[in-house]
């Protein structure tokens, strides 16, 4: 029910004038049907079909990525390659150590000097006494042997021994001058010597130098007396094991 605008009493639905005072009302809009006049349903703001086609495209995408990758990767030795391969770096790193082991622990020290005069080199090997003695003024500090193999251009293969000071008598012109040498557990050899041309008294010469060398790149120990001014016949004891006679290339 509506009421009239005018006399405001009751009048009917959808009547157009007053049936009380006569008075025209306003028009009164249409009702819509039931479902009739309602905004429609949202639809979906991507379509179930894109949606399936963005998925598969990312799929392959995926896919290329996975096979790029796969290619660029090196292939895996064999294991039996790799135990093969390591073995030969573990023989050669085995192979370097003993070599190096063997020039740390070498008493020998080589050398090679050119004689220009006579177009020839001068090869030296040279192994120090481990022990040294201590001699009255004037001199002070230890006192070394060194026993060096020589190969000179113009004096041939020699072996002679050497002090860092002091004084060795050796009278060669009378046979007195000698050395009393020992070779490992051998027995004691008395070796003749000759002083040096200069005359000098801290070196003297074997004599028989191939002899002496012979026997020298067996032995691993040697020990020498000599006779020293005032200071009777000192005993030096020499590590000459693994002499390499002539020098090998790698010990120059």
């Amino acid at each position: 029910m509506n009421n009239c605008i005018q006399c405001d009493r009751a009048i009917s639905d959808g009547a157009r004038y007053c049936q009380h005072c006569g008075t025209r009302q306003p028009d009164q809009p249409a009702v819509a049907p039931l479902g009739i006049g309602k905004p429609p349903p949202a639809r979906p703001t991507t379509d179930p079909s894109l949606k399936k086609g963005l998925l598969a495209i990312a799929l392959v995408v995926v896919l290329i990525i996975v096979v790029n990758a796969m290619s660029r990767t090196p292939m895996t030795a064999s294991p039996s390659s790799v135990t093969a391969g390591s073995t030969e770096k573990a023989a050669d790193a085995a192979m370097n150590a003993a070599a190096s082991s063997d020039a740390v622990s070498s008493p020998w020290s080589y050398s090679k000097k050119h004689d220009d005069v006579r177009n020839g080199d001068i090869v030296t090997a040279s192994s120090r006494s481990t022990n040294s003695i201590d001699l009255d003024f004037p001199y002070a500090g230890g006192t070394w042997l060194t026993v060096t193999v020589r190969k000179h251009p113009a004096w041939g293969t020699n072996v002679y021994f050497s002090i860092n000071q002091g004084q060795l008598i050796c009278h060669s012109y009378d046979d007195g001058c000698y050395a009393t040498v020992r070779f490992d557990d051998g027995p004691p050899k008395r070796f003749y010597l000759n002083e040096p041309s200069d005359n000098s008294s801290d070196t003297v010469f074997v004599r028989g130098a191939q002899g002496f060398i012979n026997k020298l790149t067996k032995a691993k120990k040697l020990v020498v007396e000599l006779e020293f001014y005032q200071s009777g016949r000192p005993q030096f004891t020499l590590d000459v094991s693994n002499l390499h006679w002539p020098p090998k290339a790698s010990d120059l």
